[in-house]
């Protein structure tokens, strides 16, 4: 499998930045941070732990996890830092 960014930071070889938000044993959550764009507040990266390619191929239990984890996510985002949208 070639390189993949959110696989090495899960497995410590790309530390994120501030640190994992969230983690359990299906999903990863962290700070999403690129130096050639521009950074927002609230901007994070929802991941599965798992290497998938695509979302067809998450198992039923990755893509309730993730759906739900989204969903607390946004609530969170706009009740603490009044986003306008997630």
């Amino acid at each position: 499998m070639a390189e993949c960014f959110f696989c090495d930071q899960q497995n410590g070889r790309v530390p994120p930045i501030g640190g994992a938000i969230y983690a359990d044993d299906l999903v990863y959550v962290s700070h999403m941070f690129d130096p050639s764009e521009p950074t927002y507040l609230g901007y994070l990266a929802v991941q599965t732990r798992r290497h998938v390619h695509h979302w067809a191929d998450l198992s039923e239990a990755e893509a309730s996890a993730i759906g739900i984890l989204i969903s607390g996510l946004s609530r969170a985002l706009k009740a603490c830092l009044a986003v306008d949208h997630t």
